[in-house]
């Protein structure tokens, strides 16, 4: 890759930076025109044989260590002669969030606790039932964003906006997109 426009990649540490390490690492990437090597199957050849070592590369340098052991353990081997970046990008949205169904209850419990007045400000309060919401989604697509707010709405309950919040939540006017620009 050229190196006239690179950005640093933070490290993936583990499912709590993943989506903000995926849209880096995608937006690297399409700089270069090179996303297509982790998005689809893409055949090796001789000719872009390299092309593949520099996506494996970038993935690979960007993992820390404990992720790089959890892809190990998890069952992703990852062959320094034969690069298949697909795979590699693959096994870490598999193994990463992977939760026990133990993990699944602590983030249904914290999401069913959370308050606002536990976060130095809204903004905080808000980013943190974002990733709760979103990561339960993606363990259990069956949890609804109306459920969702239901929750988030428990948690500002001493704050005066809440009643109108809860009038729209009542008229069926309130959508977790409407509900978070309320909160922004």
């Amino acid at each position: 890759m050229p190196s006239e426009f690179e950005v640093k990649i933070e490290k993936l540490k583990g499912e709590n930076n993943l989506q903000n390490w995926k849209k880096v690492v995608l937006l690297q990437l399409g700089i270069y025109g090179l996303q297509k090597y982790v998005a689809t199957e893409i055949p090796k050849t001789e000719a872009n044989l390299g092309d593949r070592y520099k996506v494996t590369l970038l993935i690979q340098s960007s993992l820390s260590d404990e992720v790089q052991t959890r892809l190990t353990n998890g069952g992703s081997k990852t062959d320094e002669t034969d690069p298949d970046p697909k795979k590699l990008y693959d096994d870490i949205f598999k193994i990463i969030p992977a939760a026990s169904e133990n993990a699944i209850a602590e983030l249904v419990e914290e999401f069913c606790r959370i308050r606002r007045k536990n976060f130095a400000s809204f903004h905080k309060y808000l980013e943190r039932v974002c990733f709760l919401r979103r990561r339960l989604q993606e363990l259990i697509p069956e949890f609804k964003d109306e459920v969702c707010i239901w929750i988030a709405l428990a948690g500002i309950k001493e704050y005066p906006f809440y009643t109108h919040l809860m009038v729209q939540m009542k008229e069926k006017k309130l959508d977790w997109e409407v509900f978070t620009r309320e909160l922004t």
